[in-house]
């Protein structure tokens, strides 16, 4: 599901009769913006541990190329 096409379909394309309506797309936003909220932290932990781990791979292949003297 596209969120940023569900934000707009709510904002734009729903019509809105009464103030219960409202409240009900207005929870269905704030639901929707709290689970990209999620998801970006997440991506953004998978992001650091794939960093984390290239790193350690460079400085393993560096210290094999100087010798394994554990100069790097």
């Amino acid at each position: 599901m596209c969120s940023f096409g569900l934000i707009l379909t709510l904002l734009f394309c729903t019509p809105v009769t009464d103030s219960s309506e409202i409240e009900r797309s207005d929870g269905k936003i704030q639901a929707e913006v709290e689970h990209v909220r999620d998801a970006v932290a997440e991506k953004g932990r998978a992001l650091d541990d794939d960093r984390e781990r290239v790193q350690k791979a460079a400085l393993a292949a560096l210290d094999i190329l100087g010798g394994g003297r554990g100069d790097v």
